[in-house]
């Protein structure tokens, strides 16, 4: 509990969520902030001039072809968070690109550069069956710092080039800002990587990219469901919320058993439909990778629920989630390892 409260106080919230109604430590709060114009109308500016998915590369002929779905207005507590990040930058772009790397990166307590040197050896690794000009998907990319990251730790390590990134975020500022960074803001130009589409949509929903499209489809948090059992508390209490989840993990009385198997179930079908739809978009034989998945609450009270590594065996056990369950592997994360990794491919 300190943990958590020390993390609000600095706001290292350190995950990216995912839709209005549901995920990661969310409550609706009424009305918008207004600073979400400032982020949209610099965007809107700017695409009157030129295609978003048009940077005069040669790769563009290989894009693929997408509509992103009606921006709506994320009301999340946390969002909020974002929309105000989001838009102090969007203040000063050229000032942000010059000193990114030194800066914390996406609220996670480190740098930039500090959280490269942690993933470049799991990236390194797993991400290397890329080839010059293919295509990869993050799902709830934010404003695609770690799609520039594994782009840049790709042709640092491999020579990887000319890759097409795309991908989707909750945030309508945060895509807006990522389209403004990736497109203008040159921070692609190392990696000669390139710009395809970014959309704001709900991950567990992800209609609007075509099935078997991807060469590789990653996430740099699977957020988890925030109350998955709407624990009978005030809604704006939530030393109480967590109270009733520590009191569930505590006891072992038949009740409390019951609870926690409902709690577990709960939330791995949130996991389910959010993987099923990174899974439906890649390509048969593909990569997808889930980089700093949480444990479930009761085995690391320390962090925002998630699923316990066992799952998973089950996951791809399931021929209904078109995963090869030989291709299985989970590691600890090397930025918080009290999280862990995980890596599968899609079923040929």
């Amino acid at each position: 509990r300190a943990r958590k409260q020390q993390q609000q106080q600095a706001k290292i919230i350190r995950i990216r969520p995912d839709t209005a109604t549901r995920a990661r430590r969310i409550k609706a709060v009424g009305g918008c902030c207004l600073i979400v114009v400032v982020v949209l109308a610099v965007v809107g500016s700017m695409t009157q001039q030129n295609d978003p998915n048009d940077d005069g590369s040669s790769n563009i002929q290989h894009r693929l072809p997408m509509t992103c779905p009606k921006v709506y207005n994320e009301k999340g507590k946390e969002a909020q968070l974002y929309i105000k990040d989001d838009n102090m930058i969007a203040k000063d772009i050229p000032g942000y690109l010059k000193t990114f790397r030194t800066q914390e990166f996406d609220q996670w307590g480190k740098t930039y550069q500090e959280v490269k040197e942690k993933l470049t050896p799991y990236k390194s690794q797993k991400y290397a069956s890329l080839r010059n000009g293919q295509a990869i998907f993050e799902s709830a990319c934010g404003i695609g710092l770690n799609l520039v990251m594994t782009l840049e730790i790709l042709q640092e390590q491999h020579n990887i080039t000319n890759l097409v990134v795309y991908g989707n975020d909750f945030v309508p500022d945060s895509v807006a800002l990522a389209n403004l960074l990736l497109q203008q803001g040159g921070i692609l130009a190392h990696s000669q990587g390139h710009l395809g589409t970014l959309c704001q949509a709900d991950s567990k929903n992800l209609s609007f990219a075509p099935s078997d499209s991807f060469d590789l489809v990653f996430t740099g948090y699977l957020t988890p469901l925030w109350d998955p059992l709407r624990a009978p508390v005030p809604s704006d209490d939530e030393d109480k919320m967590w109270e009733y989840y520590d009191k569930i993990c505590a006891e072992k009385d038949k009740k409390q058993k019951k609870l926690y198997e409902k709690w577990l179930s709960t939330q791995e079908q949130w996991f389910t439909r959010w993987v099923r739809e990174m899974i439906r978009i890649a390509k048969p034989g593909s990569p997808i990778i889930l980089e700093q998945i949480s444990q479930a609450y009761c085995d690391n009270d320390n962090d925002w629920d998630g699923v316990r590594q066992k799952f998973w065996k089950t996951f791809v056990a399931d021929k209904q989630n078109g995963v090869d369950p030989h291709s299985l592997d989970m590691e600890p994360n090397k930025v918080d390892e009290d999280r862990y990794n995980v890596f599968m491919k899609k079923r040929k």
